[in-house]
């Protein structure tokens, strides 16, 4: 019996094996218990013995397998149908969005509620948490893999004007992404597609991030695939963007791009007016990646309470911008100090 038949059952196996907790969240999404993933993987004694044949998972089983493991969906979807060639034709079929759908009215209820009643961190916060349930419910209603993140411009210093750099605030998405509210909190720049998206105020998608070779700044993350943002304006004045990920190819059409935007425009009600800054201003500078951020992050709190401690500022969110002030002019000039130099002789 041919086993790469068999490598949806190995991939599984392979997963469930190495962590009980993967396993148990595979479980409780398809609605089996854990035994039965097991017995699906045990592909090799089965085959053993008089040449039965594995288990047969239902065809609604197999679809929710597939929606568990997006990033494996195009291994699983063709081992499944070769093991199956009776699966029904669109059983993993992505439907196409429907180009006449539009926000909820109970979401620009619940946002606009919030942003006429509550204010600052409050404010920003709720209005996300309303928008982005209602933004990855309907652009990723089969629990594909979809991410949203929210993008805000850095405060420029007292001294001056220009924006130099833009922070992650959060993502919520589904799974592999977390459903979550998940802070991220790390600084981009021009070296961004999110810096990019900012610095010129328009829209942009990248069908395939794995095989683009165009003028864009990408730098791919875990389980992404395509990607899609667009700028929060007021009346010409730039607050950040929104960047969604998707683990499938091309999956930004026209109908997710349009809705896309209008949650973006919609997202305009958390940020107040000295949020919004001129296009004149931006002016990102290059930041190193995540991984060279996390030591300056990690000390983020000390040095607020330091600031604290020592009377210098009495106000916590005025102690927060100065560290954060610090922290990005430090990213800056790491930044500019490992930049290779390229030869031109």
């Amino acid at each position: 019996m041919d086993q790469d038949l068999f490598s949806w059952r190995q991939i599984l196996g392979r997963i469930i094996s190495s962590s009980p907790q993967e396993k148990q969240r595979i479980a409780d999404i398809i609605g089996v218990n854990v035994i039965t993933l097991t017995r699906w993987t045990n592909f090799e004694s089965h085959a053993a013995e008089n040449d039965e044949r594995p288990p047969r998972p239902r065809w609604a089983s197999l679809r929710k397998l597939v929606d568990a493991l997006p990033q494996y969906r195009d291994q699983l979807v063709s081992s499944i149908t070769a093991e199956f060639p009776d699966a029904p034709p669109d059983l993993f079929r992505a439907f196409p969005l429907d180009e006449r759908l539009e926000i909820p009215s109970a979401c620009y209820k619940e946002v606009l509620e919030a942003a006429a009643t509550l204010s600052g961190a409050l404010r920003f916060l709720t209005v996300f948490d309303h928008l982005l349930t209602y933004a990855t419910q309907q652009l990723d209603p089969e629990r594909l893999g979809l991410s949203i993140l929210v993008v805000q411009c850095m405060r420029p210093s007292p001294s001056g004007k220009e924006i130099y750099s833009l922070r992650e605030q959060f993502r919520i998405g589904t799974p592999p992404w977390r459903y979550e509210r998940e802070e991220r909190n790390f600084f981009l720049g021009s070296e961004s597609l999110a810096g990019y998206t900012i610095s010129t105020c328009r829209s942009y998608e990248i069908d395939d991030v794995r095989t683009y070779t165009g003028f864009l700044p990408v730098h791919k993350v875990e389980y992404e695939t395509s990607i899609a943002t667009c700028p929060i304006l007021r009346m010409g004045k730039v607050a950040g963007c929104l960047v969604v990920s998707s683990t499938q190819p091309n999956y930004f059409i026209r109908a997710r791009t349009k809705l896309i935007y209008e949650y973006a425009h919609l997202a305009m009600e958390a940020f107040s007016e000295d949020q919004f800054y001129d296009m004149k201003d931006i002016s990102l500078r290059l930041m190193p990646g995540a991984d060279v951020q996390e030591p300056f992050l990690h000390l983020f709190n000390k040095h607020v309470e330091d600031l604290l401690a020592r009377g210098e500022v009495t106000n916590r969110l005025l102690a927060e911008q100065i560290v954060l002030h610090r922290i990005e002019d430090d990213l800056i000039y790491w930044r500019s100090t490992h930049t290779p130099i390229v030869s031109t002789q």
